[in-house]
C-alpha cells in the first residue's frame, strides 16, 4: 500500500488570510506549515551553501530568484516531517515557481 503525499498550496492577495487559514489547516491535518519567509530565515542560519546564498540576499534586501526559492523549498521538503506532505504559504508567486512545484 502506497502512502499519498498531500501538498496544499494557498494562493491569494496580501491580507486575504492565507497565513491564518494555513495555520488552521496545519493544526487540523497534522501536516507541517511551510511559510516561505520563515523558511528563508531558518535556512539563512544554516552553515550550508544555500544558507550562505540566502543570507547574502536577505542582508542586502534583494529578491530571491526562482532557482534559489526552489532550492530552499527542496531543502525544506526533504525533511522527515514533510514525508506525508505539507502546507505551503507564500509560494508559488509566479508561473515559473508554479511550474516547478507541479513537477
Amino acid at each position: 500500500m502506497s502512502l499519498k503525499t498531500s501538498v496544499i498550496v494557498l494562493l491569494g492577495p496580501p491580507g486575504a488570510g492565507k497565513g491564518s487559514q494555513a495555520r488552521r489547516l496545519a493544526d487540523a491535518s497534522m501536516l507541517p506549515l511551510l511559510s516561505t519567509g520563515e523558511t528563508l530565515r531558518q535556512i539563512a542560519q544554516d552553515n550550508t551553501e544555500i544558507g550562505g546564498r540566502v543570507r547574502r540576499l536577505l542582508a542586502c534586501g534583494a529578491l530571491m530568484d526562482n532557482e534559489i526559492i526552489a532550492d530552499v523549498i527542496r531543502a525544506r521538503t526533504a525533511n522527515a516531517d514533510c514525508i506525508n506532505g505539507y502546507i505551503i504559504d507564500g509560494y508559488p508567486r509566479n508561473l515559473g515557481q508554479a511550474q516547478w512545484l507541479d513537477h
